[in-house]
């Protein structure tokens, strides 16, 4: 069985509620969610949240509702984490999907690419990265094993990367990340 978990706390600190602020008309979640589902690539898809605003909105747009526990809703608790105590606590599954909330530039051919990777051997991870300027994590996705998720740290020897091309590649994080989010959706669809 193959489960989408997608972290969305209502704590964001650097742009608030960033989880839900409105993108291009609609709660960035959205975007997350339906992705997801259109991919067609999982039996559950699940945010998994502190907040019962974000949960409402979450259930609104197709996902299921996982509560977090307010101990991993912090500042410095990593999505590894979370997703690991979400996979002991859901135990169905045999690989996971971790997909951010603020990821509305992700596509299904994205999560498959992922999920093909994953498929390959000795493989435990496969996430997204961008590669300008430099190698980092493009802030979209990573698929696990799920029993990697408590004990393999992501970035290890066991994990494949898939590329995200320049005009799709932007972590939010930032107001300006925010912005320049906006203006290479819009540029994508315009």
């Amino acid at each position: 069985m193959r489960v989408a978990m997608i972290p969305a706390r209502g704590g964001s600190k650097r742009i608030p509620r960033k989880n839900i602020r409105m993108f291009h008309g609609k709660p960035i979640l959205a975007y997350s969610i339906e992705v997801a589902i259109a991919s067609r690539l999982f039996d559950w898809v699940f945010v998994n949240t502190d907040d019962q605003e974000i949960g409402h909105i979450a259930a609104a747009h197709g996902a299921s509702v996982w509560e977090r526990d307010p101990m991993l809703a912090d500042d410095v608790t990593g999505t590894q984490a979370v997703a690991a105590d979400f996979l002991r606590g859901f135990g169905e599954a045999d690989e996971a999907c971790v997909i951010y909330p603020t990821a509305p530039m992700l596509t299904t051919q994205d999560l498959a690419a992922g999920h093909a990777a994953l498929c390959m051997p000795d493989t435990q991870f496969a996430f997204s990265i961008g590669c300008t300027p430099v190698l980092h994590d493009a802030g979209q996705f990573y698929w696990g094993r799920v029993a990697a998720f408590a004990h393999i740290p992501l970035w290890n020897r066991w994990s494949r990367m898939i590329q995200i091309p320049p005009e799709r590649d932007c972590d939010i994080n930032t107001e300006e990340d925010w912005l320049r989010a906006e203006t290479m959706f819009s540029n994508l669809r315009g």
